[in-house]
C-alpha cells in the first residue's frame, strides 16, 4: 500500500513558522529582566580582568564589612587583577582578604561608602525566578541571564540560567535583587550507554552556583596570596618544561636523543625555568648534554665519510679512530641520559613543591587534582623508559 504525502497548506506554514519566531522571542524574554530587579544591583556588580583571564565579582554587605565577593579560581594564578563597576569606579582590595575552605569563593574587603548586595537568608524555593548578572564569555559589559532553580542543596543550587565563561563569580539573585548564590560552575556527564540518561537534562550541561551560608573563611594576607599562587603555577610550569623534554628526547624512530623537539620550548616556560636556580642549573645540564652529543655524532659522521671517500690516503682515518669516536658517542649518550634522570628528579621536587604551595596558597588542591595526577602518571611512564636504557 503506497502513501500519498499531502502537501502542506500555507496556514499551516505559516503557523510553523509563526510558532519558531515565537519560540525565539520567547527564548529572548527569558533573559529580558525586569528593570526594577536590575536597578537594585547594577551599582555593585564587578567586572574582574588580568593577565591571565577574566570574570565578575559583587560588593556584598556581609558579617558587618563590605566585601568584593568572587570564585577563587577566577583570580588564582593571576598577577594582578583590575576590579571596575559598571560606571567605571575602580575597586581597590586592602590586604584584608578571606578564602573558604569549603567554597570556590575569596572575598576582598574594600571601603565602601555605598549601598551593596545584600545575601539572602534563607535557600530559594525549587522552580523559583532567579537572574545571573556579569561579564558572559569576558567581553567588558554585563549581561543578564535569566532562569530558575531546578535544584537544591545546603552548599549549592543548580539553575536552568545557561551562564558561559566570564560569568564566574556573578551574583545569582532573586525577584528582590538578594543575592541566593554566586555562578561557579557548569559539568557534563554524557553516557551514552546508560539509556535511562538518554533524552533527559541530566545527559546535557549543568549549571551550578555555590550558596552563601555555612561558609568557614579563612584570613590571608593579598600580597602573599598572589605571590603563593604565582609560585605554584611557577612550579607546575617548570615541572612540564622538564617532563616534555625528557619525553621528546626518546621521541625517535631509532630510540636517540631528538634534538629538535627537545630545543623547541616555549620562551615563556624557559622564563619560568631562568627564574629559578636549581630549575636553570638542571635544564642547562641537559642542553649542554644535547649539545656534546650531537658534536660526537656529527665528529663520527665525518670521520666515517673521510675513510670511506679517502681509501689508502696518507693521513686517512684509522679504525682506532673510528672506534674512539664511538666510545665518545657512547659517553655522550650516558651523559643525556644522567641529564635526562636529573630532569625527572627535579620534576618531583617540582610536583611536590606545586602541593606544598597550593597548600599554602590554600588553593584547593582538588582544583588541580587532576593534572597534577597527570603530571605523576607521566613522570611514572618517562622514568621507566630512561630506566630502559
Amino acid at each position: 500500500m503506497k502513501m500519498r504525502i499531502k502537501p502542506m497548506k500555507m496556514s499551516n506554514i505559516v503557523f510553523a513558522f509563526g510558532l519558531i519566531a515565537n519560540m525565539s522571542l520567547f527564548a529572548s524574554w527569558l533573559d529580558r529582566c525586569p528593570p526594577s530587579v536590575f536597578n537594585k544591583v547594577k551599582d555593585n556588580i564587578v567586572i574582574i580582568t588580568g593577565d591571565k583571564g577574566s570574570g565578575t565579582g559583587f560588593i556584598v554587605d556581609m558579617d558587618g564589612s563590605k566585601w568584593l565577593m568572587t570564585n577563587e579560581h577566577v583570580v588564582r594564578g593571576q598577577g594582578r587583577i583590575r576590579a571596575r563597576t559598571l560606571s567605571g569606579r575602580k575597586i581597590l582590595p586592602t590586604n584584608t582578604v578571606d578564602i573558604a575552605s569549603n567554597r570556590d569563593l575569596i572575598r576582598y574587603k574594600i571601603d565602601w561608602k555605598f549601598k551593596a548586595l545584600k545575601i539572602r537568608p534563607d535557600l530559594p524555593s525549587m522552580n523559583e525566578d532567579i537572574w545571573v548578572f556579569g561579564n558572559s564569555d569576558g567581553s567588558g559589559v554585563v549581561t543578564s541571564i535569566g532562569g530558575d532553580v531546578i535544584g537544591l542543596a545546603g552548599d549549592k543550587i543548580e539553575v536552568s540560567a545557561k551562564f558561559v565563561a566570564g560569568n564566574s563569580g556573578s551574583p545569582v539573585v532573586d525577584n528582590n535583587g538578594e543575592v541566593v548564590g554566586v555562578a561557579t560552575f557548569a559539568e557534563i556527564k554524557r553516557d551514552y550507554n546508560n539509556w535511562v540518561k538518554s533524552g533527559t537534562r541530566f545527559n546535557d550541561v549543568r549549571r551550578f552556583a555555590e550558596t552563601l551560608h555555612g561558609i568557614v573563611w579563612e584570613p590571608l594576607g593579598y600580597e602573599q596570596y598572589l605571590k603563593d599562587c604565582a609560585d605554584m603555577h611557577s612550579c607546575l610550569e617548570q615541572c612540564f618544561v622538564f617532563l616534555e623534554t625528557v619525553e621528546a628526547t626518546w621521541g625517535g624512530m631509532d630510540g636517540k636523543p631528538e634534538f629538535k623537539r627537545v630545543m623547541s620550548v616555549k620562551s615563556s616556560a624557559i622564563t619560568a625555568i631562568n627564574k629559578d636556580k636549581k630549575s636553570r642549573k638542571v635544564y642547562n645540564a641537559i642542553v649542554t648534554a644535547d649539545s656534546a652529543y650531537e658534536k660526537a655524532v656529527k665528529v663520527y659522521e665525518n670521520t666515517k665519510k673521510r675513510m670511506r671517500m679517502e681509501p689508502g690516503k696518507i693521513g686517512r682515518p684509522s679504525e682506532s679512530k673510528l672506534k674512539r669516536c664511538q666510545k665518545d658517542i657512547d659517553t655522550a649518550y650516558q651523559a643525556v641520559l644522567k641529564s635526562r634522570k636529573d630532569g625527572l628528579a627535579h620534576a618531583k621536587m617540582l610536583i611536590q613543591d606545586c602541593v606544598v604551595k597550593s597548600e599554602l596558597a590554600k588553593v584547593k588542591l582538588e582544583d588541580y587534582r587532576e593534572i597534577i595526577e597527570k603530571v605523576i602518571a607521566k613522570f611514572d611512564e618517562l622514568c621507566n623508559r630512561v630506566d630502559r636504557k
